[in-house]
């Protein structure tokens, strides 16, 4: 929380009511009962009867306990702290779900996350605290796309340990989410709450806090001296004194502003803490999501995990046609009802299918065609390509991350070669382009004791596994650095690669699909660099400018290659270093073919060419893979 007038802080209005009449206002629980909360929204304890932490010092303005019960917080591990520490507010909408600010899970894996609700202090365990791993997330998919944090929303599902979830009480409630035509009215009186910084400069709160602001007009809030383009008119709004004050601060983002019904007494979630002003807080209005722009995004997400929950609860043999197939064909390859060709997903994983499907899924879930996966969740049939296929989905902020699981770009491999008697060590990269093939750099046979490692190169596990290489074959035209341009190899290995959620294969370029890799495309780079799996976002560039700084230039230009650098370097959350990186990297571009959208490997990259030069940030030079199709093709029929 931040303030002008710090005598503003903890000033809430309270619109708390002795007895609980029928809902006057209509809300999204009103609308969707089968999926949230209609008791939502309540404050239970009245000012009357509050109990506040012992504070010593004068201007306690904390909140009591019971005042804000659909406060989340989001702590995060840090080994530097050897614990948890705070990351982010959060709202409670049910007893797995609690929403937040996409940009407060974008660049973090789930088992870093707790979520803590019936919390009010930093020091040590609440009375009413309960403790929550987080299972899975959803951030919206445009999420950093054009300028400002626009979609800035994330649904987090909570890891049940016992019971059903979140236990509501007097200091624990869900908020209600607003209908998805709701109004927002200028000047309405609202609540934000959270552990943010009290003014610029100052220490988190150790203390949850909230504050009184208004409702503020659209118009105001775009105005090219307030935030112009940052703000994005229906999926946005601003709240807070128009001339500076009361506002909410770093620290508080993700956390709820709620505003309320005086009619019925509820409270109804408005907004996501999501920015303000670069200058610092209080300076002008908070800028926040506006969850009714989202309720329709929110609703189906939540719809998914209930079908999830139903058919875990359901006995397998109860389940018709599993009897004819193993358990657990995740990701492998399948025919749909109508004979087409497809592949064994979950359903939430299926665009196409969700999109056809969007007010009863039970007839998908009766019929699971490919069995159960481990946690006996049924998998579907999903029509289309069985390569390149992830529920990833790059955000345009940050500009590049670790990946956060071997699923999201379960293609990658590192090759590694005995360097004792009893030890391997991993000196390249690849990527898995059928069910016994990996595509590489030739200057990675450097020996013919090698082995492939799938699933969690980066951190091993029960579920990763390692293959011994049969055969390396390197292109029949590649002879050296000068002409680089066939820098490919392929790798046969000893069996068949068991396709899982964690490997699977990425697809070739398909000229029928792909567009012609030019200056100015952008692309996906993705690679592993030590110790972890990285993407990052590239753009190609005239190599022209490229060359100029590259050695062998000579040798390299117009021979099948093209450059790229890092795009929006001012954005990444990971540092990039092409020279660093293992040769096997790969440049790839996505396809959305009838609503499914596939991953297609375009480039292979050549290991430290076009990385020193500062003037150029470049991300490396790499082979254009469409011109070796046919060579490619050759070796695995042949073999075959």
């Amino acid at each position: 929380m931040g303030a002008d007038a710090r005598a503003l802080l903890g000033v809430v209005l309270l619109l708390t009511l002795p007895t609980w009449p029928a809902d006057a206002v209509r809300t999204a629980n009103s609308d969707r009962p089968d999926l949230l909360p209609t008791d939502c929204g309540r404050r239970l304890v009245r000012p009357d009867e509050a109990v506040r932490p012992f504070i010593v010092g004068s201007g306690n303005t904390t909140a009591y306990y019971g005042q804000y019960p659909w406060q989340a917080r989001l702590v995060m591990y840090d080994a530097n702290a050897r614990g948890y520490v705070h990351h982010c507010g959060g709202i409670v909408i049910s007893q797995e779900h609690v929403v937040t600010a996409a940009h407060c899970v974008v660049a973090v894996v789930p088992s870093q996350l707790l979520v803590r609700v019936g919390d009010l202090r930093f020091d040590g365990r609440e009375r009413f605290e309960q403790e929550f791993a987080v299972a899975s997330f959803h951030a919206h998919s445009q999420f950093g796309t054009g300028p400002g944090l626009r979609h800035d929303v994330a649904l987090l599902r909570l890891r049940r340990r016992a019971g059903p979830g979140i236990e509501f009480g007097r200091y624990v409630q869900p908020a209600c989410l607003p209908a998805a035509d709701a109004e927002y009215e200028t000047f309405l009186p609202c609540e934000v709450s959270g552990w943010g910084r009290t003014s610029d400069g100052a220490p988190i709160s150790e203390v949850l806090r909230g504050v009184s602001v208004p409702l503020v007009s659209d118009f105001f809030c775009g105005a090219p001296e307030v935030y112009q383009d940052r703000f994005l008119p229906g999926a946005m709004f601003c709240s807070g004194p128009t001339g500076g004050g009361a506002d909410s601060c770093e620290g508080d983002s993700g956390g709820p502003l709620v505003c309320g019904d005086a009619d019925s007494g509820r409270f109804v979630a408005y907004g996501v803490v999501s920015s303000g002003d670069p200058l610092g807080c209080g300076r002008r209005p908070g800028l926040y999501t506006k969850l009714s722009a989202y309720v329709d995004w929110l609703l189906p997400r939540l719809q998914l995990d209930q079908e999830e929950d139903a058919a875990s609860s359901t006995p397998v043999a109860s389940a018709p046609h599993l009897a004819d197939r193993p358990l657990g064909d995740l990701n492998q390859t399948c025919l749909t009802p109508d004979g087409a060709a497809g592949l064994c997903l979950h359903l939430k994983d299926c665009p196409k299918l969700l999109q056809t499907h969007v007010g009863n899924r039970s007839d998908l879930l009766a019929r699971p065609l490919c069995g159960l996966d481990a946690a006996s969740t049924p998998l579907i049939c999903c029509p289309g390509r069985g390569c390149g296929r992830t529920s990833f989905s790059p955000p345009e902020y940050p500009g590049a991350a670790l990946a956060k699981d071997a699923t999201e770009l379960p293609w990658i491999v590192t090759l590694s070669k005995m360097v004792t008697r009893d030890g391997y060590a991993t000196f390249c990269a690849g990527v898995v382009i059928s069910d016994q093939w990996v595509l590489t750099s030739a200057t990675c046979a450097t020996t013919s004791d090698l082995k492939v490692r799938f699933g969690s190169p980066d951190i091993p596990s029960t579920a990763s596994f390692s293959l011994n290489v049969v055969e390396a074959v390197r292109h029949t035209e590649y002879l050296g650095w000068e002409n680089s341009a066939q820098d490919i190899m392929l790798m046969k290995t000893e069996s068949k690669i068991s396709f899982s959620s964690i490997v699977n294969p990425i697809c070739l370029p398909d000229a029928s699909l792909l567009s012609t890799v030019v200056a100015g495309k952008h692309l996906l780079y993705a690679g592993w660099s030590r110790p972890l799996v990285k993407w990052a976002r590239t753009k190609v560039i005239d190599f022209n400018v490229c060359g100029s700084v590259v050695e062998f230039s000579r040798y390299l230009y117009g021979r099948g290659l093209f450059c790229t650098k890092w795009t929006d370097l001012d954005f990444l959350s990971v540092k990039l270093d092409c020279a660093s990186d293992l040769r096997g990297s790969v440049a790839m571009d996505i396809v959305n073919e009838n609503g499914i959208e596939t991953w297609h490997v375009v480039g292979l990259s050549i290991s430290g060419l076009g990385c020193s030069d500062q003037s150029v940030p470049s991300a490396g030079i790499f082979i254009s893979l469409e011109p070796h199709l046919d060579w490619i093709r050759s070796v695995i029929s042949e073999a075959s």
